[in-house]
């Protein structure tokens, strides 16, 4: 099944369903890593699987309950020198930026709020 995914899609994002931190995402390119990292996750929870997609990153803090009309509180863009915004760049690199507010126009600004709510 990885090699099928990773054949049509030549770069996939894998990470566990249910994890935080990034910790075990990771970028695959090829069926060895891919199944390594998958061995790794299923070992302890379900993994998700969708093909890479490059782009800016943004994170959306929201306030209230989701049965109780939930609010958008500010979009972070997240800027690092990793692939993506994992682990190490979370916690351990000095070259990952946080800006808040992300500086955006006003229709991706409104893109991103309805995605996240």
């Amino acid at each position: 099944m990885i090699e099928t995914i990773i054949n049509d899609y030549k770069k996939v994002f894998i990470k566990p369903l249910h994890g935080g931190s990034s910790v075990d995402a990771g970028i695959c390119t090829t069926t060895e890593e891919g199944v390594k990292l998958l061995q790794s996750i299923l070992s302890y929870d379900q993994a998700l699987i969708q093909e890479y997609v490059q782009g800016r990153e943004f994170t959306v803090s929201i306030d209230g309950d989701w049965d109780e009309s939930p609010r958008v509180l500010v979009v972070s863009e997240i800027i690092t020198g990793q692939d993506f915004f994992d682990y190490e760049a979370k916690y351990s690199l000095k070259n990952t930026t946080e800006v808040t507010p992300a500086e955006l126009d006003s229709s991706l600004q409104a893109k991103i709020e309805n995605i996240a709510l």
